[in-house]
């Protein structure tokens, strides 16, 4: 009971849902060239410690996001390893602020714990004593400690180009320091944006936009679903498959 109150009290609510509801419109078998890519996979074993994806709107940034959560996810097999992530949204600015980010961080990496750590009880014990709520130094704080105590930690951020210009500054800081001090990789998409090249110059880069083995599986599901006069017809396939790859331009 208590670890579920500490965990609501850092942060009501986690991206579950929006992770899910991402992973449902993937279609099985795609992004494999992504997972496969030789940047991912350094960014995986550690030798690059971020990773910007960027690529046009409709590219399947977010659908790939989650592909590499799950992935990330799937490899943790007790290994002390610990997958954060972030769904930013403009619409939701107001309630995604840098304080609010990185309490959902750190409520997710504490929910993977065997047991709440000793500088989240004392923080909270502390708020509750003073009948307050942590500041945003005392979030960083104990993020930080947390993050410290782990083996590794992989925090994915997508559209971190989302957040309001003030609180996206805030948050590459602190995730900057946490890349100094600590085992933890960073991996973010968004769309081209000069400012955030800028803050990720010298770490890896990778363009995320639809490839022709993605388009072709995604069909596949879409064109059984259409009238006999399309199934029946492979000639009327070939052609509709072709004019959308080429229309698709990455999308």
């Amino acid at each position: 009971k208590e670890r579920d109150e500490i965990l609501d009290w850092l942060a009501p609510s986690t991206y579950e849902t929006q992770h899910m509801d991402s992973l449902e419109k993937w279609k099985q078998g795609t992004g494999q060239w992504f997972l496969n890519s030789p940047e991912f996979a350094a960014w995986v074993s550690g030798h690059n410690p971020a990773l910007l994806c960027f690529g046009i709107p409709g590219a399947g940034k977010t659908i790939l996001a989650s592909v590499a959560i799950e992935h990330l996810r799937s490899a943790q097999n007790g290994r002390g390893l610990r997958v954060a992530f972030l769904y930013c949204n403009y619409k939701m600015r107001e309630k995604q602020g840098a304080k609010n980010l990185l309490a959902m961080l750190l409520r997710q990496l504490v929910g993977q714990c065997a047991s709440v750590p000793e500088s989240v009880k004392a923080l909270y014990a502390s708020c509750k004593r003073k009948e307050t709520g942590p500041s945003f130094a005392e979030i960083s704080d104990t993020l930080s400690t947390v993050v410290g105590s782990q083996d590794r930690a992989f925090l994915v951020i997508d559209a971190l180009d989302e957040c309001s210009d003030e609180d996206r500054k805030i948050l590459l800081t602190k995730l900057q320091e946490l890349r100094r001090n600590t085992k933890t990789s960073v991996m973010a998409t968004s769309r081209p944006h000069r400012s955030l090249e800028r803050e990720f110059e010298g770490d890896a880069r990778l363009e995320i936009r639809a490839v022709e083995r993605d388009v072709d599986l995604y069909l596949d599901g879409q064109l059984k679903g259409l009238s006999e006069c399309v199934t029946g017809n492979d000639a009327l396939q070939k052609t509709i498959r072709k004019c959308i790859a080429e229309a698709a331009s990455g999308m």
